[in-house]
């Protein structure tokens, strides 16, 4: 008899890790999570914006201060390995956009570039910065450039990755998808979220179980909220302010884009 408990314990637990149970894999990925902001030496803080929290990521450090921001439907962990390579004297912050990662979701609240750069704002005054370095990726590049454009005292370099606004003449795959009625970055089924890798990478980085069950499941439960931020954010962008912007600007500008990246007229 206590063989076959045993013989049955183990089938269920074997049945629950090969399903990918979400009460197995949740635990598993948040344990993951943990070790690797522990490498990057990250600590998970929040503060109070307009009544919404903010979460964000902070290693300490000395010198200059360096504030990341993620793009659309992405979060503050998307800079954890990135930041390893900062020198130790920065002190780093990577935040999460209201209506993404861990800070707060409000399906009536507004997601409009004005009103990301606004609570971004009042964020880091509450923390206390006045002079930094600001790196924005996709949608976060164009939150940070108007920061840039509303804050140039304190902007002591804004680095652009992807960015948002920045366009080239050539029509990407993604903007010819967002042509026909298609949006690769709203996801709704498993199908979505492997498309969007394998669209996002030339080259796939490998995810250890669980972290691609877990992220795609929560990419799903996001779906409408994401449809939400995204009517908000982009009905209707052109790229001449955004290079008008950029030619005012006084701080060093970095502008980088991949010459194999498919997201190149992201808008």
């Amino acid at each position: 008899m206590k063989l076959n408990v045993r013989f049955i314990f183990l089938i269920l637990v074997a049945m629950l890790l090969c399903t990918g149970c979400s009460i197995v894999e949740e635990p598993a990925f948040r344990f993951g999570l943990s070790m690797e902001r522990s490498k990057s030496r990250m600590a998970l803080k929040s503060v109070m914006v307009e009544g919404q929290t903010l979460c964000y990521l902070e290693r300490d450090g000395d010198g200059d201060v360096m504030v990341f921001i993620h793009g659309f439907a992405a979060n503050k962990e998307n800079w954890l390995r990135f930041t390893r390579y900062i020198p130790k004297s920065f002190r780093v912050i990577a935040v999460d956009l209201p209506g993404h990662g861990e800070s707060s979701l409000d399906f009536e609240g507004p997601y409009d570039v004005e009103s990301m750069e606004r609570r971004l704002a009042l964020a880091i005054q509450k923390l206390g910065v006045t002079r930094f370095h600001l790196v924005g990726n996709s949608m976060g590049g164009l939150v940070s450039l108007i920061y840039s454009r509303n804050h140039p005292e304190q902007i002591i370099s804004l680095g652009l990755f992807d960015s948002a606004g920045v366009v080239t003449s050539v029509k990407s795959d993604f903007f010819k998808a967002l042509e026909q009625g298609q949006n690769p970055l709203i996801v709704s089924t498993r199908k979505d979220y492997d498309n969007l890798l394998a669209l996002c990478f030339e080259k796939e980085p490998y995810l250890p179980w669980p972290a691609r069950n877990v992220l795609a499941r929560r990419h799903r439960d996001r779906t409408e909220h994401n449809r939400k931020m995204w009517k908000d954010l982009f009905l209707e962008v052109d790229d001449t302010p955004v290079r008008n912007e950029l030619s005012k600007l006084e701080p060093p500008v970095l502008v980088l884009w991949g010459d194999r990246d498919w997201l190149k007229k992201l808008i």
